[in-house]
């Protein structure tokens, strides 16, 4: 029997091997958000980071994860109430789910654990394809969906509702595409991967500037404030944002940055271009 997740991992003839992997990935995280709106997760959270770009703003990479900020800090909150809706939602497009919460607490404080916090609750959902397996992919493979909700977000945020129409329709609310940047930008600047760079944020972070959206400022300066990169008493402007990106891009390898994103966009040419003098170029011109 054809599911939605089978039809769109399908679609177009398409049979290359890393295409239907990440087309899966992203069928499943398209009835993963439907399940929380079902859910009414989203009176009380937003969705944010690369796979919102991708979904609802046509950005042309794919994208692994699930990233959600509550609209108003909540230490009590947990993700559990919405697990068992989310299987049986996975469970009728013919997968099933099975769910290992990574504690990301006690973790030594790094720049990259301050951009996934110690407030953050990590959910790490792992799918399998039942029998018959996915067209294409084997059944035996694991399939996984990094799920995180941020329980004390930074204030700042501003948001719009857009709707997903398949496999039903349904209302998903969302950071606004200024607080998208906002987020972006903290992660070019403060995520570290120690020898490896993370392509795919200067990828959508040049996405962002390429189209021309104003970056919410006061989202940017409470997230490197909570970050440690500015004094809780500094005041941001958009000449010192520039200087602390111009600086990070000025170190930033862009052979390992176009490596890491070459597996998530069919395009390459684009990436023929990247260097240090484009994304300063585009930072002065651009980013406002």
């Amino acid at each position: 029997m054809k599911t939605y997740v089978s039809e769109y991992v399908t679609k177009n003839g398409e049979n290359n091997p890393n295409v239907l992997r990440n087309r899966l990935k992203e069928a499943v995280q398209t009835v993963i958000l439907q399940s929380l709106s079902r859910q009414r997760f989203f009176e009380q959270a937003a969705f944010y980071g690369g796979t919102a770009l991708k979904l609802f703003h046509g950005l042309e990479r794919f994208s692994e994860d699930l990233d959600f900020a509550l609209l108003h800090p909540d230490h009590s909150f947990s993700i559990e109430p919405y697990i068992h809706g989310i299987e049986i939602s996975l469970m009728e497009q013919g997968l099933e789910m099975s769910v290992h919460k990574v504690d990301k607490t006690g973790r030594s404080t790094t720049i990259e654990s301050a951009f996934v916090k110690g407030e953050t609750l990590v959910n790490q959902l792992q799918i399998t394809a039942l029998v018959p397996p996915v067209a294409g992919i084997p059944g035996n493979e694991l399939v996984k969906v990094k799920f995180e909700v941020d329980y004390v977000p930074p204030a700042g945020a501003t948001f719009e509702n857009l709707y997903l129409y398949e496999p039903l329709p349904s209302v998903i609310k969302l950071y606004d595409l200024s607080s998208l940047l906002a987020g972006k930008i903290h992660a070019v600047l403060c995520r570290n991967w120690r020898n490896r760079v993370k392509g795919r944020d200067y990828y959508d972070y040049f996405w962002f500037l390429k189209n021309e959206i104003p970056v919410n400022l006061t989202l940017v300066e409470n997230k490197l404030k909570e970050s440690g990169v500015i004094n809780m008493t500094d005041r941001l402007t958009i000449e010192n944002l520039k200087e602390l990106l111009i600086r990070k891009i000025e170190s930033t390898n862009f052979k390992s940055a176009k490596d890491d994103v070459l597996p998530f966009i069919s395009d390459r040419q684009i990436l023929e271009t990247w260097t240090t003098d484009l994304f300063i170029d585009i930072t002065r011109k651009r980013l406002g």
